[in-house]
C-alpha cells in the first residue's frame, strides 16, 4: 500500500527540475515518424500535469546503415547518422523544456530495437513507456513494464473518465504508479470493471493498493466470456478517455502458439496496460 501521500510543489520555470520526490518519469521512443511524435506530444502533456520526466530514446537498425567495403567508411557513416540523431533528439528535448518538462536523458542506441530498448529502460528504470499505437502491441509482454499506447492523431487533454479493465487478480502497487498519478492531478475519478466469467467469481475479489490517494472510484462487474468483442462493449458502455488493462499470463499452449489474450485489443483511445503480479 501507499503509505505516505506525496507532497507536490509546482514548477515554475521552464525546464527547472522539480523538487517533488519520486516523480513519474516517462520513457518514450521516437524513430523521428509523425505516429511516434504524436506519442511524445502526450507524454509531454502528462508529464506537465503530473510534474513529471521524459526520457528520449531513438535507436539506429543495423539494416538502416548504409553497407560499404571499407569499415572505416561504414563507421564513418554510423558515427554520421549517430550524431544526426542525437541532433534531432537535442531539438526536440528543447521544445520539451520550453513546453515546462525536464528531460532527464536523452540516448542514441545502434543495434537491434527492442535489445537496445531493454538494455536503456533497466538503466534508467521509468516508471511507464510511451509508445504510438503502430509499435507491437507485445512489446509490454517483454519489458514487463507498464507501457501507455496513444492513437494517431489523438489531441492530449487531461483523462476525466478513466475506466481500469481487470480480472480480479492482485496488482502490484509500483505498476499502478503512472495511472495513480494521472488520477491524482486529474478529478480523482476511476471505474473499475472487474471481468468475470462466472457469477461465482464475483465472490473472490482483490483489493486495489490505492493506499492514500483520494481517488473516487466506482467498482462495477461485467461478465465476458470472450476477449476482444465483449470488452469492446465494455469499453463502448463507459466511454472512457483513457483505459487501463492488466495484463494477461499465457498459458503454456498459448505461450507455444504465440497467442496473447490482448493482441488483438487495440481502442482508439490511449491504453495503459500494467503487469501482472506474478510476472
Amino acid at each position: 500500500m501507499i503509505r505516505n501521500p506525496i507532497v507536490r510543489k509546482k514548477q515554475t520555470v521552464k525546464g527547472r527540475v522539480s523538487t517533488r520526490k519520486n516523480r513519474l518519469r516517462l520513457f518514450v521512443p521516437v524513430d523521428f515518424s509523425l505516429s511516434s511524435y504524436n506519442a511524445l506530444r502526450y507524454a509531454m502533456h502528462v508529464a506537465n500535469m503530473c510534474e513529471g520526466t521524459i526520457d528520449l530514446f531513438h535507436t539506429l537498425q543495423n539494416e538502416n546503415i548504409s553497407l560499404s567495403e571499407s569499415p572505416l567508411t561504414m563507421h564513418h557513416s554510423l558515427r554520421k547518422e549517430e550524431s544526426e540523431a542525437y541532433k534531432k533528439l537535442n531539438s526536440i528535448k528543447e521544445i520539451i523544456n520550453d513546453f515546462g518538462v525536464c528531460v532527464t536523458s536523452t540516448h542514441v542506441a545502434i543495434g537491434d530495437a527492442i535489445e537496445s530498448l531493454k538494455i536503456r529502460i533497466s538503466e534508467t528504470s521509468p516508471d511507464v513507456v510511451v509508445l504510438d499505437k503502430n509499435e507491437k502491441l507485445t512489446l509490454w509482454n517483454s519489458l514487463k513494464l507498464p507501457c501507455l499506447y496513444v492513437p494517431s492523431m489523438i489531441i492530449p487533454r487531461t483523462p476525466n473518465n478513466v475506466l481500469m479493465i481487470r480480472d480480479g487478480r492482485p496488482i502490484h502497487e509500483k505498476s499502478l504508479k503512472p495511472l495513480l498519478e494521472i488520477l491524482d492531478h486529474g478529478n480523482n475519478k476511476l471505474t473499475v470493471v472487474d471481468c468475470v466469467q462466472s457469477i461465482k467469481k464475483m465472490l473472490f475479489k482483490y483489493g486495489i493498493p490505492i493506499g492514500n490517494s483520494k481517488i473516487d472510484f466506482t467498482h462495477k462487474y461485467e461478465l465476458v466470456h470472450s476477449t476482444s468483442g465483449e470488452l469492446t462493449k465494455v469499453v463502448s458502455k463507459y466511454s472512457p478517455d483513457l483505459i487501463c488493462l492488466m495484463q494477461k499470463r499465457r498459458s503454456w499452449w498459448r505461450r507455444l502458439l504465440g497467442i496473447n489474450a490482448h493482441q488483438k485489443i487495440v481502442f482508439e483511445i490511449p491504453t495503459l496496460i500494467i503487469p501482472d503480479r506474478n510476472d
